[in-house]
């Protein structure tokens, strides 16, 4: 996301720099109009790709995620700690565990 967001910025800086501040000028001055649009189409690939690693983090919105088992609320106890006991997988909610 890091690195989506520094080509965003990128391309964005490119566009600031060629639309601002042109309107007055007493020079007519070329545009690279071609680059603009390909800047602007990157930004938005870049933002679609952002929102679908956002989409893959949610569990409410992965298939993973629908099917992961939770820890309810009332397996804690006043400190907050929970039972060993009552720790099991998130996908396959089996309480023992396979040494590989």
């Amino acid at each position: 996301v890091n690195s989506l967001m520094g080509v965003i910025r990128y391309h964005q800086n490119l566009i600031d720099a060629y639309t601002s501040g042109w309107s007055g000028s007493a020079h007519t001055k070329l545009q690279p109009k071609e680059e603009l649009s390909k800047s602007d189409s990157k930004i938005r690939d870049a933002k679609r790709e952002i929102k679908e690693c956002v989409r893959r983090l949610d569990p409410e919105q992965n298939e993973v995620g629908k099917e992961e088992i939770r820890i309810d609320d009332s397996m804690y106890d006043e400190e907050g700690v929970i039972n060993t006991e009552d720790v099991v997988c998130s996908v396959c909610g089996s309480g023992e565990a396979v040494e590989e």
